[in-house]
């Protein structure tokens, strides 16, 4: 990760943090040959990823998983130190893409996608699941899925 910030507003008790990704995106994606529109959607799930795993300071993988219709999945794997990896299988995306394909088209044309956020402790006992999250994909960018999800899945 390129940057992360917290932030506090003290009169207004409000937290917020912001990432920015440029170079660590490329590292992780460098070896994908990914059309435009599909390395935006990646480098948005990165920065959800990570923005969860700092707030959560969780003492695991955070894993943010989005799956759509016929599609292999992508996925973003967030490790406690906040270093993280991608994976996207490009043999299912159609060739020509556009630059400006939104998550609609990339992913839920028709509307059986699934975003899951992936909770792994780093003590977890043999054999126990980690905590798993699973929603509909809903929304026109990723930021809009995310919104869906935090209001439709259960806050444990």
């Amino acid at each position: 990760m390129d940057n992360l910030q917290k932030l506090y507003f003290d009169k207004a008790a409000v937290r917020g943090e912001t990432v920015i990704l440029g170079p660590s995106l490329e590292a992780a994606v460098e070896h994908q040959n990914l059309p435009t529109a599909v390395k935006t959607l990646v480098g948005e799930m990165a920065a959800s990823a990570l923005l969860c795993a700092a707030a959560l300071e969780f003492d695991g993988s955070v894993v943010l998983q989005a799956q759509g219709d016929d599609k292999a999945p992508i996925v973003v794997d967030v490790s406690k130190d906040l270093s993280f990896r991608i994976n996207v299988t490009m043999r299912d995306w159609e060739e020509g893409i556009s630059e400006k394909a939104g998550l609609r088209e990339l992913l839920n044309p028709a509307g059986g996608a699934r975003c899951a956020l992936i909770l792994d402790a780093s003590n977890r006992p043999n054999g126990e699941a980690p905590y798993q999250g699973v929603v509909v994909l809903e929304g026109d960018s990723f930021a809009e899925a995310m919104e869906q999800y935090f209001a439709r899945s259960e806050q444990v």
